[in-house]
């Protein structure tokens, strides 16, 4: 069922599930907005679902004689049209879709997190090598989580991991990975 889901549609409570596993309470109300605008202003999913059932017509097809799918009657055609209106009006959006606007979001998020850390932790990097030190890494913290700043527990917690060997090297990617964990990202 997954890999079907994966190559067509999805529907809105099965998408709505999957937000609520994924994101948390303040993030999801946005993700589920930017997936219902998408399926308002583009409706490809009902072109999904027409592929959908091409391809059931050509599987007929080849177990027909003639290798050609039934012919339809006109109400047949609008009662498919109908039922692609119906799925597309209880939510469906392509997977790859959905998969797209997840994926843009926390794209979006980690750009506007990492642009804040950028400019605090080149506030800091006086000599501009990547570097800082541990008391620089401590006012790091501060700037960018007041709260934790004041708690010296997290704060220790944080540099034994920016800089195991306790060497006063903190370099940017290891204060970057040290307070995404400790953000929650």
């Amino acid at each position: 069922m997954l890999e079907k889901r994966m190559c067509g549609v999805v529907f809105e409570e099965e998408w709505s599930d999957v937000l609520q596993y994924v994101y948390a309470p303040g993030q999801r109300e946005a993700v589920q907005e930017a997936v219902r605008r998408a399926i308002r202003e583009d409706p490809s999913a009902s072109d999904a679902l027409q592929e959908q059932q091409k391809a059931r017509d050509r599987a007929e097809a080849a177990t027909r004689p003639s290798g050609r799918p039934r012919p339809l009657k006109p109400s047949q055609l609008r009662e498919r049209e109908a039922r692609v209106a119906a799925a597309v009006s209880k939510g469906a959006i392509n997977y790859s879709a959905l998969l797209q606007i997840m994926l843009g979001v926390q794209l979006k998020r980690r750009r506007r997190f990492l642009a804040r850390f950028v400019r605090a932790f080149r506030a800091r990097d006086g000599d501009c090598n990547g570097v800082v030190t541990r008391s620089e890494f401590e006012g790091l913290v501060g700037a960018l989580n007041p709260g934790k700043a004041g708690d010296g527990v997290t704060v220790r917690v944080m540099l034994s991991a920016a800089d195991p060997a306790e060497n006063d090297h903190v370099t940017f990617s290891d204060a970057v990975r040290v307070l995404l964990a400790g953000a929650g990202e």
